[in-house]
């Protein structure tokens, strides 16, 4: 499809087609409003508002959703039913239209005025000429016509409209080069009095009456542009237009100007042309996230250096931020000299608040330095990046929408690093992303870079150095430093050679800067070192004057390469360097970054003091929590934990060092880091801490058990048992609500029960509202079983009684979302989005991310029970986003199942299992995951296949008891009834599922079912129980009509059509089948619907 906003908006399937008819004057400004968001999000707010204005429709999403749904049918017309569009697609946020520039006449108009320009700038008129009139002619009238004088519109078509200007510039600079100045002549004339105060139309005309040898006309011409910028503006004319007057008083001894061409950069011109085009087009596309990748060496830093120089010279704001090797930086560091370079501040974040605030901030600081200018920030090695500043990158990945910005990354290839990877993923998923990895020079391109360095080099020699450099350019240069030698074997050698040349005195003092990291205070150094003045400034002179170290700020220097400190380090012996950093760390100042401190106090042991070291981890990994980065915190307390401290010491770096990977999300670390911790403190009688300690394990989940799923922590469980063994009242509520939770997967599925209420008997027999607190919260744990609605409201609601919101907001927001899901199970609809809408609200007030992404999966599964599919993947794909960009919670299998239920209803869950090209069914076999699979095969028609696959787990068998028991068996009543299975097997389902027959079924708030009625008759009808099949059928019908549950209604209508033909009532049979099938083609059950079309027609 192609699509065009050079004019009216419009849509044809191919360049040879007449438009397609896009529907009413909205739809097209809808369309219009997408297209200049090509490939990227448009929130609904934002939709909304250009749509609408000050004067919305009493309901705009119905009205949206009416205006996107006419558009797909216009512009997928043979889309089948529940086919998911391939255009216009939801997203968390809004809507996006999947098309790449090259399929708008904007993006091809873009795309061409470039290639006319940069052949210009070549010194090819002919072919910038033919790409001018190629561009222009894609015009066909005012941009974005339909929307009037929409902001959208109005900024687009300035936007535009400035690019046809200087299309046509260069079109007028051609003609002239070419020799064709009396043409350049009339249609400069035409530019200058539309566009009057715009000085570059005016040298166009000047220079061009030169070239037709009217020189008195073009200085005429200058005198009246000069008198105009007096008159209008007060200002004298420019550089380029004084030039042009040189031109003209030389009549002709200097040559019209051209576009110069981008800077000399050897081997990477067209990277560097690639970067400067997307830079020119920030202001169309928006932000744009590029990944420089290559081996250390090959250029990366030297190509965005480049870059950014000449993106200043064109008026762009530029910020570095560059990560260390060491990890004796805060974090954050590369985004603070980011902020700070664009003139704004990162100052630590608030203790109440969450790590979205300091995210936020770095955000804001973006979207503000952007609102004048383009801004090119630059994230230097991002393979050293601290695990906040990756997370920060993700999230801006995702959130950053909107402004002429350009997130630069260099990173080095082979570095393998979970963070790292999973940022890379995120960023491929960015719309406009590029990869742009750099490999070696070719010869000849190594020729002409080592030439520089080495004036005279023959050609054989030139041959010899791209060989045993392999084509990386700082290996080349630093054997080519030495050619007048014997080249050596390997790049550390010359590294070396340039080393061994410098006095014995400047190696020892390099040594040591070496140990103070890739850049290094001159200061520090004269400390460490205890050498005079004169004789470290000599040192640091000879370093210099052999290019091994070069100025990096005021009293800083750093080594020129990496390669020169790795070799410095290579020839210190393990304990020797320890010695250095103790030497470093001896030598900090009291007001030193505590994670430089720490750093040099941890890699300097044993020379170091163990209390001193611990005592600046703990300093070090306190600064990272209040910055909220837990994942550096964590690192820092458990390097502590490895000074071997005192008992009573480590039972405190424990808990710590717990809570830090707990709120950093990492379950099972915390878990072992706390039950350590309780080993600790009982080992030393300490029942207090180690209570301490259970009450952070019940609190690290959110809405989730705060455990992997379908595993039991058996060594966990012991260590509480031990603690709710003691006389501590405090310590023994808080261990049985621990227990409550974490022994839902064990084998005695009802202890958890048991647990809760002992914890609740000692609770309130204290009369301490702290300790009912705890109590109540390993009741909702505990009661999230089928069959124990009751409890689960009783205890949240008391809950929410007790807790003060300013105080536990978390607490709060699960205690809502738990009880809304139970509502919800027992077909309180209403109240459940009454505690959903509170829950959400308590979680945006407060910043709570991981309880966030929780509640966004419960609003998916309440979209899946009306049948919204196109709402409820929205969602999924929202709460995947922000689980991901936080790290606070492992969704890997929670979003496959999420998934699942919507493919089940959609009839193509085999399909989207295939394009996943994932083996998640096989490599986390679960019970839920096999009946994930054989519900796949039966929907590809291989029933012989998923009988089988079902008979090898016993996939058909009692499910144990726990939070998703009720749902399963469900599963297990569908696929017995498609299967036929005996009688016998029916008849055991049926049992299970009737004392919940008045139940809706939940999955734990991630995928919702229906009405259990609706699969109790599917199994009694397969056990020949027709009479209560019937019944439970036309209970659970009525229940999804009144509740609205679309697609329970179908699948209730159609199997009740099933008993009724097993009557030998066929016309009732296909009087239901026939409504079955109107509501499934109307939501997108497509292969429902066939089978509804069958047994309407027998």
């Amino acid at each position: 499809m192609l699509f065009g906003v050079l004019g009216v908006v419009e849509a044809r399937p191919f360049p040879s087609s007449p438009p397609i008819d896009l529907g009413s004057p909205l739809q097209r400004v809808l369309l219009g409003l997408l297209l200049t968001e090509a490939d990227r999000s448009v929130s609904f707010d934002r939709i909304v508002e250009e749509l609408w204005g000050d004067a919305p429709p009493a309901d705009p999403e119905a009205s949206l959703h009416t205006y996107v749904s006419r558009l797909r049918r216009a512009l997928e017309p043979s889309r089948a039913a529940g086919e998911a569009p391939r255009l216009l697609l939801r997203t968390p946020a809004g809507y996006r239209l999947a098309v790449s520039p090259a399929e708008t006449d904007a993006g091809r108009f873009a795309e061409v005025a470039t290639s006319a320009r940069d052949a210009l700038a070549a010194g090819d008129p002919a072919a910038a000429l033919a790409a001018a009139d190629a561009a222009l002619a894609l015009w066909r009238g005012t941009v974005l016509e339909d929307a009037g004088d929409r902001e959208f519109a109005v900024r687009a078509r300035d936007r535009l409209e400035e690019q046809r200007l200087a299309c046509r510039e260069d079109r007028l600079a051609a003609l002239t080069v070419l020799g064709r100045p009396a043409e350049a002549v009339a249609d400069a004339e035409a530019l200058v009095a539309e566009h009057p105060l715009r000085e570059r139309p005016w040298v166009l005309l000047i220079d061009a009456l030169v070239a037709a040898g009217r020189t008195a006309d073009a200085l005429a011409r200058y005198t009246d542009v000069h008198r105009l910028l007096d008159d209008e503006l007060g200002v004298t004319p420019g550089p380029a237009l004084r030039a042009a007057q040189a031109r003209a008083l030389g009549a002709g001894d200097v040559p019209a100007p051209v576009t110069p061409a981008p800077p000399s950069l050897i081997g990477r011109e067209r990277e560097f042309g690639q970067l400067r085009a997307l830079v020119a087009g920030l202001g169309r596309s928006g932000p744009r996230f590029v990944l420089i990748d290559g081996e250390a060496g090959i250029g990366k830093s030297r190509l965005a250096a480049e870059l950014t120089s000449a993106a200043a010279d064109d008026g762009a704001r530029v910020a570095w931020g560059r990560c260390h090797e060491d990890d004796d930086s805060p974090a954050l560091w590369p985004w603070q000299q980011i902020v700070s370079a664009l003139g704004a501040q990162l100052p630590p974040a608030a203790p109440d608040e969450g790590a979205f605030a300091a995210f936020e901030r770095v955000l804001t600081a973006l979207v503000s330095a952007s609102a004048d200018v383009p801004v090119v920030v630059v994230l230097d090695d991002l393979h050293w990046a601290d695990p906040a500043s990756l997370r920060l990158l993700a999230f801006l990945a995702v959130e950053l929408q909107h402004g002429p910005i350009a997130v630069l990354c260099t990173c080095r290839t082979g570095v393998r690093d979970a963070g790292l990877a999973q940022v890379r993923a995120t960023l491929a998923r960015t719309a406009g992303f590029v990869s742009l990895p750099l490999g070696p020079l070719a010869a000849e391109d190594t020729a002409r870079l080592v030439r520089r360095v080495a004036d005279g080099l023959d050609e054989r020699a030139a041959a010899d150095l791209h060989e045993r450099s392999g084509g990386n350019p700082f290996f080349a240069t630093e054997l080519a430093r030495v050619a007048g030698d014997a080249v050596p074997p390997g790049v550390r050698d010359v590294v070396d050679r340039r080393l061994a040349r410098l006095p014995d005195d400047a190696r020892s003092v390099l040594r040591l800067a070496a140990a103070a990291g890739e850049r290094f205070d001159v200061g520090l150094l004269q400390r460490a070192s205890g050498t005079d003045d004169d004789a470290l400034l000599d040192a640091l002179d000879a370093a210099t004057e052999a290019d091994l170290v070069r100025a990096a700020g005021p009293g800083r220097l750093a080594f020129a390469h990496a390669l020169v400190r790795d070799s410095l380090l290579a020839e210190v012996p393990e304990l020797r360097r320890a010695r250095l950093h103790a030497r470093l760390a001896d030598a900090l100042p009291d007001s030193a970054d505590p994670f430089e401190r720490a750093h040099h106090l941890v890699a300097g042991r044993p020379f170091t003091s163990a209390e001193q070291t611990v005592a600046a981890c703990a300093a070090a990994a306190t600064r990272a929590a209040l910055d909220h980065a837990h994942e550096t915190a964590a690192r820092w307390w458990s390097r502590a934990l490895d000074t071997d401290p005192s008992p009573e010491l480590r039972q405190d770096l424990l808990l710590r060092a717990g809570t830090s990977m707990a709120r950093a999300g990492s379950w099972a670390a915390a878990q072992r880091l706390l039950s350590d911790a309780i080993d600790s403190a009982l080992t030393r009688g300490d029942t207090t801490s180690a209570g301490i300690a259970a009450d952070q394990l019940s609190t690290i989940g959110g809405v989730w058990f705060p455990v992997e799923y379908e595993t039991y922590p058996e060594r966990l469980v012991e260590r509480l048992e031990a603690v709710a063994a003691s006389d501590d009242d405090t310590a023994r509520v808080q261990a049985l609500a621990a227990l409550a939770m974490y022994c839902h997967y064990g084998p005695d599925r009802h202890r958890g029960l048991r647990e809760a209420a002992r914890g609740l008997a000692v609770a309130r027999r204290t009369g301490r509202t702290d300790l009912l607190v705890t109590a109540l919260l390993g009741q909702l744990a505990a009661a999230w079983l089928p069959g124990h609605e009751q409890e689960l409201i009783d205890a949240a609601t008391e809950l929410l009684e007790l807790i003060d919101e300013r105080e536990r907001p978390e607490m709060v927001a699960v205690a809502l979302a738990r009880r809304g899901v139970t509502k919800l199970a027992l077909g309180d609809v209403d109240g459940n989005d009454a505690d959903l809408a509170r829950a959400w609200e308590v979680t945006e007030q407060h910043a709570l991310p991981l309880v966030s992404s929780q509640l966004i999966s419960l609003q998916a599964a309440r979209a899946m029970l009306d049948g919204s599919y196109e709402v409820a993947m929205e969602l999924i794909d929202r709460a995947w986003a922000v689980t991901q960009r936080t790290q606070l919670y492992t969704q890997a299998r929670t979003d496959l199942v999420m998934r699942a239920f919507v493919w089940i209803d959609q009839g193509c869950l085999p399909e989207r299992l295939a394009e996943l090209a994932t083996d998640a069914m096989t490599t986390e076999a679960t019970s839920g995951t096999l009946l994930i699979t054989a519900l796949a095969l039966l929907q590809a028609g291989q029933p012989a296949a998923a009988a089988a696959a079902v008979a090898a787990e016993d996939g058909l068998e009692p499910y144990p008891l726990q939070w998703d028991s009720l749902s399963i068996t469900c599963w297990q009543a569908l696929i017995a009834a498609e299967l036929n299975a005996e009688q016998t097997v029916c008849a055991a389902i049926a049992e299970r599922l009737l004392p919940f027959a008045d139940q809706i079924a939940i999955h734990g708030g991630i995928g919702a079912l229906g009405p259990v009625g609706v699969f109790l008759g599917m199994v009694e009808a397969g056990a020949g129980q027709l009479d209560p099949a019937e019944r439970h059928l036309r209970q659970a019908i009525d229940t999804t009509e009144r509740l609205g549950l679309r697609p329970a209604l179908v699948r209730g209508r159609l199997a009740l059509a099933g008993v009724l033909a097993a009557r030998g009532e066929r016309s009732a049979a296909a009087g239901e089948a026939a409504a079955a099938r109107e509501v499934a083609e109307e939501i997108g059950m497509r292969l429902l619907a066939r089978r509804a079309a069958r047994l309407a027609h027998e």
